[in-house]
């Protein structure tokens, strides 16, 4: 597919992962966890500075962005132009905080999308898919989030440089 001009963004894991990164065309865009990228790389990545390394190494393999979630501790965004740390301090989830973790990964792929359409930078995709991802968190079952609860949430985001 990318061969033919599509942009192709991956979220997978296991033997699937595995091969499409042996594969000699790859993604312009991953989105493993911590521990799908750990057991691609063969190795515990307990740190930043390790998953920044497992980042950069598939990035001179020819990805051009490598988007890490590490759940509460939020996300590492890494592409050509740098690399940030991308979190909310407290999810403003109301009363019953944490509805479901489950598509919350998902939700951040689909910020991670619309922040490619947009033509959004690195730190513009980090708040856009960090928020995708955390307005989900207060949501249970196939619910999406409201697009103003996302956009607030955005704002709220604090980028760092890599720890």
């Amino acid at each position: 597919m990318r061969g033919q001009g599509a942009h192709v963004l991956l979220d997978a894991s296991g033997v699937s992962l595995t091969r499409a990164l042996a594969a000699p065309v790859l993604p312009h865009v991953i989105k493993p966890n911590r521990d799908e990228l750990a057991a691609w790389a063969g190795e515990p990545l307990a740190d930043m500075a390790a998953l920044l390394a497992a980042a950069r190494a598939l990035q001179a393999r020819g990805v051009a962005k490598v988007v890490v979630s590490m759940g509460s501790e939020g996300a590492l965004f890494v592409n050509g132009d740098g690399a940030l740390h991308a979190r909310l301090p407290l999810p403003p989830l109301g009363p019953l905080g944490v509805a479901s973790t489950v598509g919350a990964g998902d939700a951040m792929v689909a910020g991670i999308a619309a922040a490619h359409v947009a033509g959004l930078g690195l730190a513009e995709t980090a708040r856009l898919a960090t928020a995708f991802a955390v307005a989900k968190l207060g949501m249970a079952g196939p619910n999406l989030p409201e697009r103003s609860g996302v956009e607030a949430l955005a704002q709220d985001v604090i980028l760092g440089p890599r720890p």
